[in-house]
């Protein structure tokens, strides 16, 4: 079940980089286009990972009591936190757990994923 997931968290990690445009007010053209379109990305990501969660809700593979928009957001947060700790400790990873960086964010991304999987799952 789980690896029918993983693809939209491979596409999360481009939620870090959106996230950092959410505050810029577009209308007073004062950004750079690279930006806005950022932003736009970020938007479809949100989009995709709204889809994948109701699809989840509806096979029953996901918790059915899931709020929608606030489980994107609190999903990209961990996400992000996730993907830029195992970046920028790597070798503390090695050292202290035995893991390389993708076995950690494997472990990780498990984790996440049973945090809102259907117990039945």
């Amino acid at each position: 079940m789980i690896e029918n997931h993983y693809n939209i968290l491979d596409i999360v990690r481009l939620l870090f980089t959106a996230y950092n445009n959410s505050e810029i007010d577009f209308e007073s053209h004062d950004h750079l286009p690279e930006e806005k379109e950022t932003y736009q990305i970020g938007e479809d990501i949100n989009e995709k990972i709204k889809e994948f969660l109701m699809s989840g809700i509806d096979k029953g593979d996901l918790r059915s009591d899931l709020k929608i928009m606030p489980t994107i957001f609190v999903f990209w947060g961990m996400l992000s936190g996730l993907i830029q700790f195992a970046a920028n400790k790597e070798e503390y990873i090695k050292k202290a757990m035995g893991l390389s960086k993708t076995q950690f964010l494997e472990y990780g991304f498990h984790m996440l994923y049973c945090s809102i999987a259907d117990k039945g799952v």
